[in-house]
This record gives structure tokens, C-alpha cells and sequence, in this order.
């Protein structure tokens, strides 16, 4: 029997949401600093919930299907309301809120063994910075003034994002925005403070929100290789495991020369059809004078498409070869699963409104739409793995609920008053 399309995937959706994430009670706690407003928060963010999980496009997609009256089933504020209504509590949003809602998610993932997958007994999350915004004419307080060869200047908002990896579900833990830094009289320009030090505040922000034992190692591109970051992750009790591809540093210098001295460890992946040799030195710290316990490895990974060779460093002292190899991996393809997701699916560098303070609230009510989706995909839905559907065609299903639905969710039935 062939598989029918589930013309009820966007209820069962919500349902889920419900069930697991005590979704309605979250975003009832949500807040902003509107005063007396005709529309609660709530319908604000379940309008804006709505246009991303749906992937719209952008707002004025929304306005039509607010104004036609299919919306309506899917919230609680029956009245409709204009798009200018949603703009404008965006930009008083009260951001803390979606923050604290991003973490009791991600925790809840944790205790419903969601993110029960490790590398080697590790916990392992990707850093990683992005850029979601990019204009040339439109600006505001927080966007960082870049300068082009060509001589004319853009505007762009970035931020640093962690996701957990090394399990089919992939979730966003956190985000920190990379903040723009005043200006001096002297400079022509006002620059920023740098992905390193917005990873920093990350780092932080993860270990008070989440604990010790929630990240055990994190993986990073070469930027994140340095002493400072290095020690700051050491601090919280992390360890870094990052790649190392400037040619010109010591760091990488010293792997390529000790490479020669070392035996080589040659294995087989079967999982990924890999044939690799690794040449690790256990005590690279001593050659480069750092008073941080540094482990080096030069990788020769040879498949069908040909052979690869790559340097990387931790400070983990404690696992095999083989499974700081397979954490490097998990950088490659979050680039895949991650940021260019969001990039090329989830509409993340539209502008939908461009003002500091909504920007940042709807990134983070992106990344929850993305880590509730997926959840409901990996870890819920049977016809997903029984009949190997793509994400196009359950996200395909999810519009064709929405647009068919002929009653409205049990939370919509409620008429809110101001």
C-alpha cells in the first residue's frame, strides 16, 4: 500500500508541540514593552511562528493569509490584524524571553533522551559564526558598516550560533550577536568586537544556562584556535577540538614538521567508506611554548573521490585518534546541516523588518521553529522513517494541512481581550 499524504500534519504538529514542549504555556509567559495593545503577545508571536514554519518568505505572504482568514485557525486573536500591528511589537519585544524559551527546549530535549548521542562518550557542539542580514541602504543601531573593494559600504548583522551535534537531531542550544563597537576619533569606520568575543559571552551564557555536563567538547574552524579562547573554553571545562589550515603559524608549522617523527596510525571507517592514516603528536605544547596541554594531528583520508590531507589540534587527552577525527567531521557537515540550512530553506537572510531588537527576535524564533521541526521529524514521526519521505515533501504536507484545515486548533477557539 503506497503512502497518502496526511492532510492533518499541521495539527498533529501543534499537538505535538503541545504534548512535549508545553508550547502554549511558553509562549503565554512571552513579553513586551508595548503599552495597553490591542493584540497580546502571544498572537504576535504565534503570526510570526506560523510565517517561518511555513517558510512564507516574508511578511507581506503572511498579511494575505492574515486578511483572507485561513490564519485564524492557527491562533488565538480572531480579529485580524494588520502587519504593521506585528512590526511594531517585534521592535519592542522583550528578546529574554525567547532566549529563556530556546533553553527550556533544548533542556527538555535533554531529559527526553533526544540528545542522548555522543562521539566517544562525548557531548560534542558546533561554534560558528553567521551572517543573517546584508543591505546597502537599510541600517540601523546594531549593524556593522562593511567596506567593499569596489569602494562602497554595506550594512550586515552576524552572529555566533551553537548547535549540538553528532546525532540525527541536530538542535540550536544558543546564540550571541556579534555587537558593533563605538568608534574612535581617528578611525573612519566603526568596525566590530569580533566573532571571538561574542563566543566568549556564548561559552558563558551556555554554561550558566545548561550546566557542565551538557557540552564536552566543542568543534570550531581555525579562527577559534588560538590561546585566549582556548583557555576560556579550558576554564568552563570544555575542551576545543578546531582545525588548523594557516600555513603560516607556528601551530601549523609544528604539526607538519613533528608529523614526520611520529608513527602513523592506519585504520578503515567502514560507517563512511573511508580508508585514513593520522599522525598524532601527544605533546605538542612543548614545542610552542603554550601552557595549555595541546594534542596535534596531521589526517590522510583517502575514499572514492580522492585523498584529503588536513591538520587539526585539541585539548582533549583522553579519547582515541579516531574520535577527535570524527568531531572534525561534525564541523564539516554542520556547515551543511546548520547554518546552510537555515540559509538556503528557512529564509534566514530575509530582511522581514529591520530594526536592532526585532532582527534578534525573529533569528531566535527561527532556530526555535527549526529545533521544534526537526524534533517532530527525528523523533516523532513514524511515516517519516518508514516510508523515507524528504523534508519537502512533510514540509509540502504541512502547507497543504494548513491550507485545508476546516476548524481551528483548540487554543484558536479562545477569544482573547485585551
Amino acid at each position: 500500500m503506497g503512502y497518502r499524504k496526511n492532510r492533518l500534519r499541521l495539527p498533529h504538529f501543534y499537538r505535538y508541540l503541545q504534548r512535549v514542549f508545553d508550547f502554549q504555556r511558553q509562549i503565554g509567559q512571552l513579553n513586551d514593552f508595548r503599552i495597553a495593545p490591542d493584540v497580546p503577545t502571544e498572537s504576535l508571536f504565534e503570526a510570526l511562528f506560523l510565517c517561518l514554519l511555513l517558510r512564507l518568505g516574508s511578511f507581506r505572504a503572511l498579511e494575505f493569509e492574515i486578511t483572507h482568514g485561513p490564519a485564524k485557525k492557527v491562533w488565538r486573536h480572531r480579529t485580524p490584524f494588520a502587519i504593521n500591528t506585528l512590526r511594531h511589537g517585534l521592535e519592542h519585544f522583550e528578546t529574554e524571553c525567547l532566549d529563556e524559551m530556546l533553553r527550556s527546549t533544548c533542556r527538555k530535549m535533554k531529559r527526553s533522551k533526544m540528545l542522548s548521542d555522543t562521539i566517544g562518550g562525548l557531548h560534542v557542539a558546533a561554534i560558528d559564526g553567521t551572517e543573517y542580514y546584508r543591505s546597502a541602504v537599510i541600517s540601523c543601531s546594531n549593524c556593522m558598516e562593511v567596506h567593499l573593494a569596489n569602494g562602497t559600504a554595506q550594512y550586515v548583522h552576524r552572529a555566533v550560533l551553537l548547535q549540538h551535534v553528532g546525532g540525527t537531531l541536530k538542535p540550536f542550544l544558543a546564540a550571541e550577536p556579534i555587537l558593533p563597537k563605538d568608534p574612535h576619533p581617528w578611525e573612519k569606520e566603526a568596525g566590530h568586537e569580533g566573532e571571538l568575543t561574542a563566543a566568549k559571552r556564548l561559552v558563558d551564557k551556555t554554561i550558566e544556562a545548561y550546566g557542565k555536563r551538557f557540552v564536552d567538547v566543542l568543534t570550531a574552524d581555525a579562527l577559534y584556535m588560538n590561546q585566549p579562547f582556548v583557555r576560556h573554553c579550558l576554564q568552563h571545562g570544555i575542551d576545543l577540538v578546531a582545525r588548523v589550515k594557516d600555513e603560516r603559524t607556528d601551530l601549523y608549522q609544528e604539526i607538519q614538521a613533528l608529523s614526520a617523527l611520529v608513527k602513523p596510525i592506519t585504520d578503515y571507517d567502514r560507517q563512511a567508506g573511508v580508508a585514513y592514516t593520522i599522525y598524532e603528536i601527544p605533546d605538542l605544547h612543548l614545542s610552542l611554548d603554550w601552557d595549555i596541554p595541546l594534542r596535534g594531528f596531521q589526517i590522510i583520508e583517502t575514499d572514492a573521490k580522492g585523498t584529503q590531507t588536513f591538520l587539526c589540534a585539541t585539548t582533549n587527552h583522553t579519547r582515541e585518534a579516531d574520535v577527535i577525527r570524527r568531531i572534525v567531521h561534525l564541523k564539516w557537515r554542520i556547515e551543511n546541516n546548520g547554518n546552510k540550512d537555515l540559509k538556503d530553506n528557512w529564509h534566514v537572510e530575509h530582511n522581514f523588518h529591520h530594526h536592532d531588537v526585532a532582527t534578534w527576535a525573529i533569528l531566535l524564533t527561527l532556530l526555535l521553529v527549526y529545533n521544534y521541526f526537526y524534533a517532530f521529524v527525528y523523533r516523532h514521526l513514524k511515516t517519516y522513517r518508514i516510508y523515507h519521505l524528504t523534508i519537502q515533501q512533510i514540509m509540502d504536507e504541512f502547507k497543504c494541512s494548513f491550507f485545508s484545515l476546516i476548524y481551528p486548533l483548540p487554543w484558536a477557539r479562545w477569544v482573547m481581550t485585551p
